[in-house]
């Protein structure tokens, strides 16, 4: 074992992070009958660099949920992202492996989903098929979707125009701290 001290998961997932680039990320809702829909977003991500062998996407579900009943509606949305379920429906993806949830509070939930490929991914994979699968799978609709592109000088910019963004819950702030990067807002 290289180290005996303790385990920092937030730096494991910080460094996990720096080693992906966004590809995209979307706003959603999900429906829940008479109650208000839940809001969330959700990061599409790729290993860095194209040295890399590995082929998967990272989906990065944060939802805001401010009690108990909202984060067991999320749940259940996103528990129909079981691997036999997306690789019949995209047979592409060779296997999907969910990461334990991940707890930044207690009004947030949030949920990645690592989906292995079997060769890298490309832009109408992500909009044609799995974006849509993921709405039919667990339920939820896509309200914002937006490519994250870097430009040569590794500064992100624009490349779609979105709807705007209610203020307060930390989706919201995530949702608008990223559009600022690409000069959105």
């Amino acid at each position: 074992m290289a180290g005996d001290g303790p385990i920092d998961i937030m730096q494991d997932f910080a460094d996990l992070y720096a080693r992906e680039e966004m590809l995209a990320f979307f706003d959603f809702t999900i429906g829940r009958g008479e109650a208000p829909p839940i809001s969330g977003l959700c990061r599409i991500s790729k290993p860095k660099g194209s040295a890399t062998s590995s082929h998967y996407l990272s989906l990065t579900f944060v939802i805001d949920a401010p009690d108990e009943a909202t984060r067991k509606a999320a749940q259940e949305a996103l528990d129909q992202l079981e691997p036999d379920r997306v690789r019949k429906a995209l047979p592409e993806i060779r296997e999907v492996i969910t990461v334990p949830t991940i707890n930044s509070g207690s009004e947030n939930y949030v949920v990645q989903a690592d989906l292995l490929m079997q060769a890298a991914p490309g832009r109408p994979f992500i909009v044609q098929q799995l974006v849509p699968t993921i709405e039919r799978t667990t339920g939820l609709k896509m309200t914002d979707f937006v490519w994250w592109q870097t430009t040569p000088s590794g500064s992100a910019k624009a490349a779609a125009a979105p709807s705007p963004e209610p203020e307060g819950s930390m989706v919201s702030r995530l949702s608008k701290y990223l559009k600022q990067q690409l000069g959105l807002e």
